[in-house]
């Protein structure tokens, strides 16, 4: 909930039009977060348990899950002009890290059932990615006035380990992620140093 209720206070925050605040941390404990705007799905009950500022879908996080945030200007100079051409160049971020480390990803996922909007897993986007069909990146993102923060997750492991015995019923929401095969630490140093690049 702190780092949630960080970003939200980041975004609310002024800042100079050219300037970038980027956040990457490790998750440390079993943890959901959910739309600001949507309502927690029926049944769905967790000790940590938090809204997100931005949109999506409920988010399962399993502990050592790279979490990452970006907060900048609409103009910011660093970034393409489109919403979507700036999330284009986060994504290319994660997965340029994911390369250096020899994770490679694509755009296809594994079935997952009925597409439901409420859970991040069951809906696709372009700038999300994956592993074997298991979903890997997910990003979601607010716009405040003349700013804009983006929030996204890095499954790095398998958060049906985590939660399959307490949300027995939520399993089809769960991804295996990148399954605990590469270190979290080093991606979320990869990560930065690809961020640094565009400064």
């Amino acid at each position: 909930k702190l780092n949630m209720d960080f970003d939200g206070t980041l975004l609310k925050t002024t800042w100079k039009s050219d300037e970038l605040i980027c956040r990457v941390y490790l998750w440390e404990s079993p943890g959901i977060t959910y739309a600001y705007n949507k309502s927690l799905p029926e049944g769905l009950n967790y000790p940590d348990l938090s809204t997100r500022p931005t949109g999506g879908g409920v988010v399962f996080h399993a502990p050592g899950d790279i979490v990452f945030s970006y907060v900048f200007g609409v103009s910011n100079p660093i970034f393409p002009e489109s919403i979507k051409e700036k999330l284009s160049r986060i994504t290319e971020i994660i997965q340029k890290s994911l390369d250096s480390v020899g994770v490679i990803v694509d755009s296809t996922q594994t079935e997952k059932g009925k597409e439901d909007i409420r859970f991040c897993l069951t809906y696709t986007n372009p700038y999300e990615c994956y592993v074997d069909g298991e979903k890997v990146l997910a990003m979601t993102l607010r716009r405040w006035k003349d700013r804009i923060l983006v929030q996204g997750i890095l499954h790095v492991q398998n958060n049906s380990d985590v939660f399959k015995k307490e949300l027995p019923v939520f399993a089809p929401y769960f991804t295996k992620g990148l399954n605990g095969k590469i270190e979290s630490s080093e991606i979320q140093k990869r990560i930065l140093d690809e961020t640094a690049k565009l400064l």
